[in-house]
């Protein structure tokens, strides 16, 4: 017999009937489906073609008299995030507005926790960035689709009165942290009371969250970022949003990070506009800073992106980045603690393009650092000891007899570029 066969005569159980049955019937994958089961009168039913009208079943099963306030707990397969779910997590999670609505209709706690985690519907609801990306085909018309959802069930449970601002996870983020990619919802959670100056665990404010959401680029190795480089949403907006509800912009994390520090660290160009745009002080140092011009800080962030990111676009971002912060003020002869400047930094990984950039709005190229070191001379040595053909029949240098030149050709067009000043 079929599926639904099977299922007439034990939803006529409803003391039978558990929320792996639902779990089931809403998990995408026949892997997950299988994997939490249904325990319905002892007996396992993998039924993953359920799928196709499982707002029929549900709204049955809920008629028979469902235990809606059923979780997993006892599931041993589950995470550390996932243990405790109701059917209502699992719905809204899944951005399955019809079965929200059946759930809340039926009478579902909309303040239920899970266990470890702590989160509510709303948290699950709220959430953005959580996607499969196996393929990336029809991405941007799925995305769509969901946000939609999305957004109707976020309405729908603030309107049956979930708390907006609950914490998760020892006090940690609110809904409004998760809900910073998406510009609709965090409007939504905004006209509600959502508090836009609330901090996480690790002092992190939306604001901040919002200046880090990661700039995928289309030419990036992972192949995930090519999926999600389609959907990128607009933080212009978000961070608008924040800032006109309240957000506090020059908010410190428990790091001393201010939303430009970690806007500057990914290159979120978008994100340090606005913030400038808005007054965000460029001088802002974090915790980890020993330095008499904190405007260091923000430019370190910018040239170290440059090197930790094997994207061709984020680099430019970097390069654009940091042609913003030195035309928005920033001290290009600003120094750390160890008395490098931003110029010993990009001489030093070799980047060629940010060179080029401090040194027009006017590095010193004869800076020297707590060892007496210069520009120049970062560019000449590197960390492996070996010598770069390029620059095996250079002159002699006051720094030659200890230094070694870098054996890749960025390093000796920088070493090059520096040496013609």
């Amino acid at each position: 017999m079929g599926h639904f066969a099977r299922l007439s005569p034990l939803a006529t159980k409803p003391t039978l009937v558990s929320s792996g049955l639902l779990a089931l019937v809403f998990n995408r994958r026949a892997t997950r489906a299988l994997a939490f089961g249904s325990a319905v009168g002892g007996e396992i039913i993998p039924c993953p073609r359920i799928r196709a009208k499982y707002d029929q079943v549900i709204e049955l099963l809920i008629g028979r008299g469902i235990d809606t306030e059923r979780t997993d707990v006892g599931n041993e397969r589950l995470d550390f995030f996932h243990k405790g779910m109701t059917l209502l997590h699992r719905a809204a999670g899944m951005a399955d507005d019809t079965v929200v609505r059946l759930l809340i209709e039926g009478g579902a706690n909309i303040h239920a926790r899970t266990t470890n985690s702590q989160h509510t519907p709303l948290h699950l609801a709220s959430r953005t960035e959580e996607f499969d990306f196996d393929t990336v085909d029809a991405v941007n018309a799925h995305r769509q689709d969901r946000r939609s959802k999305k957004q109707r069930i976020v309405r729908l449970l603030l309107e049956n009165g979930a708390d907006v601002n609950a914490r998760c996870y020892e006090g940690d983020t609110s809904p409004l942290h998760f809900a910073v990619n998406s510009p609709a919802l965090t409007q939504i959670l905004l006209k509600y009371g959502a508090d836009p100056t609330a901090k996480d665990k690790h002092g992190r404010t939306p604001l901040h969250q919002a200046a880090v959401v990661p700039p995928y680029g289309p030419d990036h190795r992972d192949m995930k970022w090519v999926g999600r480089s389609a959907w990128r949403p607009d933080m212009k907006t978000v961070i608008r949003l924040l800032i006109e509800c309240g957000a506090d912009i020059e908010a410190t994390a428990k790091t001393g990070f201010t939303p430009l520090h970690y806007a500057a660290k990914l290159a979120q160009v978008d994100a340090a506009q606005v913030l400038l745009e808005s007054g965000a002080n460029i001088e802002a140092t974090d915790k980890g800073e020993v330095c008499n011009s904190p405007m260091w800080t923000p430019l370190r962030h910018a040239i170290h992106t440059y090197v930790a990111k094997d994207c061709q676009l984020t680099r430019s971002r970097s390069c654009t980045l940091v042609t913003m912060l030195a035309k928005a003020g920033a001290n290009v002869n600003a120094k750390g603690g160890d008395g490098l400047t931003p110029l010993h930094h990009a001489a030093m990984y070799g980047i060629i393009d940010i060179v080029r950039i401090l040194v027009r709005f006017g590095a010193d190229v004869e800076a020297r650092d707590c060892q007496d070191t210069t520009p120049l001379q970062y560019a000449i040595y590197g960390r492996n000891g070996t010598i770069s053909r390029e620059m095996e029949n250079r002159p002699a240098t006051p720094a030659s007899g200890r230094l070694r030149y870098r054996t890749q050709p960025a390093y000796a067009a920088t070493v090059e570029y520096l040496s013609s000043l």
